[in-house]
């Protein structure tokens, strides 16, 4: 599998894919039902935002070409 990352793209396994995505999702959920709990909308709100700007700057610092090498050698250049 390939994510497009602006014109790069960046193979990735799909096993890792579903690992990643259901690991965000059941710590968004955590954070939701908390924000439920103590009864602030805003703490969810703002913790997506900080996700965003988080790893906005990770990749930024890694830098998107980098990223791919990383990721070229670690999962190889063939679809997945």
């Amino acid at each position: 599998m390939k994510l497009m990352l602006g014109a790069v793209e960046i193979p990735i396994r799909q096993t890792d894919v579903v690992l990643a995505r259901n690991a965000v999702n059941a710590f968004l959920e955590t954070t939701k039902a908390g924000a439920d709990r103590v009864n602030s909308s805003s703490l969810y709100f703002t913790t997506l935002l900080m996700m965003y700007k988080k790893s906005t700057e990770l990749l930024y610092e890694l830098g998107v070409d980098n990223l791919k090498i990383v990721m070229d050698m670690l999962n190889g250049s063939e679809e997945q």
